[in-house]
């Protein structure tokens, strides 16, 4: 699953928390684009990799819903460090 986002702050990017069970449902990789760069996250790892989550904030699309902000650590996949065997075991 892609998504593209335009802020980085302090090294942080934020997805909508229901992207990321989307892409935990359905099996997929989490695909961050920003500034021109990609982060790739396994389905498996997106729990894992939450840094933070904000507050419930109410949707202005989806009346009488709400969403959370989660927020990862910025590595771009060409400068994400490699999993060893034993890590990904």
């Amino acid at each position: 699953m892609k998504i593209k986002v335009s802020k980085n702050y302090k090294g942080l990017v934020s997805v909508r928390n229901y992207i990321c069970q989307k892409a935990i449902g359905k099996r997929e990789k989490l695909e961050i684009e920003h500034d021109g760069q990609t982060m790739t996250i396994p389905y498996e790892d997106i729990e894992a990799s939450i840094i933070s989550k904000s507050a419930p904030m109410p949707s202005k699309f989806d009346v009488g819903k709400t969403y959370q902000l989660v927020d990862f650590l910025w590595m771009p996949d060409k400068n994400a460090p490699k999993k060893t065997e034993e890590e990904k075991q």
